[in-house]
Parts: C-alpha cells; sequence; structure tokens
C-alpha cells in the first residue's frame, strides 16, 4: 500500500508539474512580501518615533528643531552611550576584582581562577 502511494505521488508531481511550480513561486513570493511588509514597518516606526520626539521638543519646549540642534542632541545622545558602556566596563571589571578576592580568602589557587574567569568570559 505504501509503495503505491509512493508512486502516485510521483506520478502526480510529474503530471502537474507546472501547477506545483506555481504553487511554489507563490510561497516564495508571499515570504518576500511579508518580510518588505515587516522592514517597512519598522522602519515607518521608527521614522514616526523621531519625528514624535522633535515635535514634542518643539511643543513642550519651543524649540524649533534645526540640523544645528539635532546634531547636538545627537551627540549628547552618542555620549550617553558611551558613558553607560563604560559603565557597564567598570562595573564589570569591579565585579570580578571582588570574586577574584573572594576565591583568594577562600583558598582558591590562583591558576584555577584565572582559568575558570578565562573560560567564562572568553578572554582567550
Amino acid at each position: 500500500m505504501e509503495k503505491v502511494l509512493r508512486k502516485r505521488a510521483w506520478r502526480d508531481l510529474k503530471e502537474n508539474k507546472f501547477r506545483y511550480f506555481a504553487l511554489a513561486f507563490l510561497i516564495i513570493i508571499s515570504m518576500y512580501l511579508v518580510i518588505s511588509l515587516v522592514g517597512a514597518a519598522d522602519t515607518i516606526v521608527d521614522g514616526t518615533t523621531k519625528q514624535a520626539k522633535k515635535h514634542k521638543l518643539e511643543d513642550k519646549y519651543d524649540m524649533k528643531m534645526t540640523t544645528e540642534l539635532e546634531g547636538r542632541i545627537n551627540g549628547m545622545c552618542n555620549l550617553s552611550d558611551v558613558v553607560e558602556e563604560r559603565g557597564i566596563e567598570q562595573g564589570m571589571e569591579r565585579g570580578i576584582t571582588g570574586l577574584v578576592e573572594v576565591l583568594r580568602e577562600m583558598g582558591t589557587p590562583s591558576e584555577v581562577i584565572i582559568e575558570k574567569i578565562m573560560k567564562k568570559f572568553s578572554l582567550y
């Protein structure tokens, strides 16, 4: 019974090549359309958010958004990102230092501590 179904499936594919090709083509085009719409929606949401921030500055604080002001605001945002990254690095450093001190107090050999930290944080 299983052999008969397998033969029938192949025969059906051979007889209706064009139909299955068209179906596969429609599925691929539909996937492309969905992916494009998702990308476009993401771009629209980002643009809308930026425009909303500009309007808020203009409406709430009576600040006219100019190219110069926009550049300064972007610079401040970039600076805040750098400060955040440095804070994270310092926090990691303090955490690792504290961990090493605790492990040394517990009598763990330095080689084992170094090996475990290198492995955990991928510092090979």
